[in-house]
């Protein structure tokens, strides 16, 4: 049966209103109550979810700390050697420093010695404090020093008096008895007479034998600022205790320690009972009771949720258990019912009444409204079945009283006229999008591999630059014809290379432009070949055909490197599986035209010829047209990229050369590269280097916001002769030289620092002091050349890692032209 439009609309209008009124209106009563109370849930889970993280991360950053120590002590980067404990000293004070809710880090061995630094306020301004206790064959020797923030002594004693034996600790013991880190049970303090808990863990040698047991104690007040910090309700609270019912921690960081009502006594961590706040105890039996109801442990890490009364008021709580490690913490929180309810059931009946009248309201309304809109509507609707069998001719216009409905009805009339054009132009505009789309998303993929190529190379760069760094002062502190020269002739040739692959993923991704230079390539190709045999099974054979006299390239060292050890090692994944032979190939040739040349676009002239040839898979004919495309690879997973015969193909072009590949299929492949010959007279590029260290005895200013980097450099500074002071941020720096200009000789500062840019301080700098000088060292070019940094003023500017004799030379110079 058909109906009116009018009366549809008239009769849809109130059965809409008022139906949906009386489904709302029941359903919300029964409803909300529900729904608030999962609200409730909600956020009390949210808040334990908080407060676990926060206690997780507690827990890790502990973990770690004493995972990095045990490491560093095997490793002997640091050791309790006695020549290396003020090194074992200062790295227990910068862990204080970093982690703020260390107390105390120490170290402890089996023959009884014991390290242990600890915070210490006890003299003017915050520092810390030093324990050594020393057992030789002449007795034990104790050994107090305090320090300030800035690492000066400022006092010292010995108590001949101290009879502390570190193996008889309870962390001791059960370190060694459990061989592995573990975590003692909460307690106040003596020292700081705060509550805290201490983590533990032994350190074996390779052979098995223990080395020592290294610890850390950590204050629990961050864990009670935590949860003091959380909004929970109005008068809602978190808090965290252990399965003896002890308190972790709770908003109030004093009710935490208790002393007994006399104020006598040891102080020890107080029991839930004992807050002055009885409903967290409360709290904790209601979710006990309701576990034996579920026969489930209350200490369970599942969250447990239970409902309590106190003096006539309903309150909600929510408890879980922290995992971690043999820890058995639960994290208790309780909101009272009127925090929430009292302001959502007033809302509730506010919003009822609001809508009772809102749907009178829009009853009256739609009656009133129905009559005008149905006559457009229904002759629109006429409009669009016509336009919807593509019957574009005209129909009576339509008039009414509504805007949008009439500028709707003269579209419909003006789209009829347009719509042929439009689909004719939206299949143009589709392509253009398209277009400006493979390019938008190349030009975003680009500057993603630039930022990201730029922060690896900052980074990498910084690593090295403590590579470099510890292999120089390793060499200065040798004699020449020290065997371990050549250990560090070894280290410091992997850091060159490690080096130049940084360059390399600069040059792929535009942030670094290479040099040419006048280069012998037999050395190069030697030095891949050699690298590469170190790595190849018995079932491959290497023959070099290297001829050593052949004349000059101009290129870049680390690109030709780059070509020439990639198409080695592209050959022996060809004969991974069955083996065979790889000839390496290096002459002068003489090109004076024909196909060769034409399919290369080179042309006549003299070329030097590097070719690799091997006996493997060989490359079908379907493949060979794909072979240099990005990204295309037939290697198996984990093989490789499809980069490499890209970028090898880019260098080769960058070179002015070409590149020929013949292959057949399980036959083997032959790769050549010509490389244009250079006139005769040229020399080649020293890579080497043979400029001797240089040392000076002024005051320079060091800035960069890495310690382990600045650490680094001010050492070679140190071994050099300079007087140095560091400073860990550009605004520390600029405070440091405005308070005394005339102090200092030259700055040196890093590139990249977050607070503020070397460049920005070097600008600041000179401001005050026109003819400071001043050398800027930074992991990648970041915009910033030597030329640009000459221009502003500055000094210098050197690329990171920086050799010990390029930076003794550079600095050397700048001051003896300074003077």
């Amino acid at each position: 049966m058909k109906i009116s439009i009018r009366w549809a609309v008239i009769i849809g209008c109130i059965v809409l209103v008022w139906g949906t009124q009386l489904i709302i209106t029941p359903f919300s009563f029964f409803s909300n109550r529900r729904v608030m109370l999962g609200h409730t849930k909600d956020i009390m889970q949210n808040i334990l979810d908080l407060t676990l993280e926060e206690t997780q991360n507690f827990f890790s950053v502990a973990r770690g700390a004493a995972h990095l120590t045990k490491r560093l002590i095997s490793s002997q980067v640091v050791n309790a050697d006695k020549d290396q404990i003020e090194k074992l000293e200062l790295y227990f004070i910068d862990q204080l420093e970093l982690y703020s809710q260390f107390a105390g880090i120490y170290f402890a061995t089996p023959g009884g010695d014991f390290y242990y630094v600890n915070r210490d306020s006890s003299r003017p301004g915050q520092g810390y404090r030093s324990k050594f206790i020393e057992v030789n064959e002449a007795g034990r020797h104790i050994r107090f020093i305090w320090r300030d923030r800035q690492m000066n002594q400022v006092d010292e004693r010995e108590d001949p008096t101290d009879t502390f034996d570190p193996r008889k600790r309870p962390w001791y013991q059960k370190a060694i008895k459990e061989k592995n880190i573990i975590w003692t049970d909460p307690y106040v303090f003596f020292s700081s007479q705060k509550p805290g808990i201490t983590t533990a863990g032994p350190i074996f040698g390779a052979d098995g034998s223990l080395i020592g047991v290294v610890g850390v104690d950590i204050e629990l007040d961050v864990l009670s600022r935590f949860v003091g910090k959380l909004r929970v309700g109005k008068t809602g609270l978190a808090f965290i205790i252990n399965q003896d019912k002890d308190v972790i921690a709770f908003p109030d960081v004093e009710q935490v320690k208790y002393q007994g009502e006399n104020k006598e006594g040891k102080i020890r961590l107080s029991k839930l009972h004992e807050l002055d706040n009885p409903l967290c105890n409360l709290a904790y039996n209601a979710i006990k009771t309701a576990a034996i109801k579920t026969e489930t442990e209350e200490t369970s890490h599942a969250p447990a949720f239970a409902v309590f009364e106190s003096d006539q008021k309903k309150y909600y709580t929510m408890f879980t258990g922290v995992a971690a490690s043999t820890i058995s913490w639960m994290i208790g929180v309780y909101i009272p019912e009127a925090d929430y309810f009292g302001e959502i059931n007033a809302n509730r009946n506010l919003t009822l009444l609001v809508t009772l009248v809102v749907s009178l309201l829009a009853t009256i309304g739609g009656l009133m409204l129905a009559g005008l809109l149905i006559r457009p509507i229904s002759e629109l609707d006429q409009e669009a079945r016509h336009i919807k069998n593509h019957d574009y001719s005209s129909l009576p216009r339509i008039k009414t009283v509504f805007n949008q409905i009439q500028r709707t009805a003269d579209t419909f009339y003006d789209m009829k006229n347009a719509v042929v054009d439009y689909k004719k132009e939206l299949e143009k505009t589709e392509k253009i999008h398209r277009a400006i789309w493979k390019q938008l998303q190349a030009a975003r993929k680009m500057e993603a591999i630039g930022t990201l190529a730029g922060g690896i190379a900052h980074d990498f760069n910084n690593i090295l630059s403590g590579i470099f760094g510890y292999a120089e002062l390793l060499r200065v502190s040798l004699k020449p014809e020290d065997e371990l020269q050549t250990h560090v002739d070894s280290i410091t040739m992997a850091g060159d290379r490690a080096r130049d692959l940084v360059r390399q993923i600069l040059a792929f991704s535009f942030q670094d432009v290479h040099e040419l230079k006048p280069l012998e390539v037999h050395a190069i190709i030697n030095e891949a070949c050699n690298l590469l045999a170190s790595s190849l099974p018995v079932s491959v054979k290497i023959i070099r055909n290297i001829d050593e006299n052949c004349r000059l390239i101009l290129g870049d060292a680390t690109q030709i490197h780059q070509v020439a050890l990639n198409l080695m090692t592209n050959a022996f994944h060809a004969m991974e599986e069955k083996g065979g032979t790889l000839s390496i190939g290096l002459e002068e040739i003489e090109l004076t035209g024909g196909p060769l040349l034409e399919e290369m676009e080179l042309g006549p002239g003299h070329y030097l010829c590097y070719s690799v040839v091997d006996t493997g898979v060989g490359i079908t004919s379907q493949d060979m047209d794909k072979i240099f495309d990005p990204y295309f690879t037939t290697k198996a997973q984990g093989k490789g990229t499809g980069l490499g015969l890209a970028v090898i193909k880019g260098i080769v072009q960058s070179h002015r050369g070409g590149i020929h590949v013949e292959s057949k299929p399980g036959k083997g492949s032959r790769f050549e590269i010509f490389l244009p010959l250079i006139e005769a007279d040229q020399k080649p590029v020293d890579m080497v280097g043979h400029t001797r260290i240089q040392k000076g005895s002024e005051h320079i200013l060091l800035v960069d916001d890495q310690k382990e980097v600045i650490r680094i450099e001010r050492l070679i500074l140190e071994v050099l002769g300079y007087r140095v002071t560091t400073r860990l941020s550009g605004r520390e720096a600029l405070e440091t030289f405005v308070a005394s200009p005339s102090t200092y000789d030259m700055v040196i500062t890093d590139m990249n620092m977050s607070q503020m840019s070397g460049e920005t301080l070097a600008r600041e700098l000179m401001a005050v002091q026109p003819d400071i000088p001043v050398i800027l060292l930074t992991g990648y070019h970041e915009g910033m050349t030597r030329d640009k940094a000459r221009a502003m003023g500055i000094k210098d500017f050197l690329m990171k890692p920086v050799k010990l004799k390029e930076f003794s030379a550079t600095i050397r110079e700048i001051l003896d032209h300074q003077t």
